[in-house]
């Protein structure tokens, strides 16, 4: 679509807006193939009637007629509205929707970790849940094995900075907020922190 398309079809539809304002074309308004017809510079059919000479008020509409120089100024502004709009070569609209270098689209990231858990004695502490919490609650429930030990993986948002592992027991330090990494290692027992 051209320019000069672009600016005419902005007119036409304008007028056409501004000559509906006016009520039927009994009122004093053009009728739509005729303003259709002004708009786009075609003459009009012989049993169209002509637009009224009407004196053009601030707002370019008087008694709900469209004036030429309203139609005018309107179709000025929409070229440079239209002109405006095309001054974005598309080089530019593409460079702006690159992505980064190394940008992931995963909104989770997996987690592997490993658990030891010892009571006060440096014995295992065997067949004891493990809970790992996140941000919007439990992300991980398992039990530890005969050795105390307890592997596994969980998943957390991508942006999650944090972790808190509770072992269901008394008696050592049972609750531990460790910030995340690729794969953890926690130890629970009376030494550990």
């Amino acid at each position: 679509m051209t320019f000069r398309a672009i600016t005419t079809l902005a007119a036409l539809i304008l007028s056409t807006s501004l000559v509906g304002c006016g009520g039927s074309s009994g009122s004093g308004g053009l009728p739509l193939s005729a303003a259709s017809d002004a708009a786009l510079g075609t003459p009009s059919s012989p049993a169209a009637p002509a637009a009224p000479s009407v004196p053009a008020t601030s707002g370019g509409v008087s008694g709900g007629v469209a004036t030429e120089a309203s139609v005018s100024s309107v179709a000025s502004s929409s070229a440079a509205a239209v002109a405006s709009f095309t001054e974005l070569a598309p080089s530019k609209a593409f460079a702006l929707a690159t992505v980064p270098e190394g940008f992931s689209y995963e909104t989770l990231r997996t987690i592997a970790f490993e658990v030891e858990a010892t009571d006060v004695h440096g014995q295992a502490i065997a067949d004891t849940t493990l809970s790992v919490h996140g941000a919007k609650g439990v992300v991980f429930k398992g039990r530890t094995d005969a050795q105390g030990k307890l592997s596994g993986q969980f998943q957390v948002p991508s942006a999650a900075a944090e972790v808190r592992f509770e072992l269901a027991t008394i008696g050592i330090n049972n609750e531990k907020t460790i910030a995340l990494a690729d794969s953890l290692s926690v130890a629970f027992g009376p030494f550990s922190n």
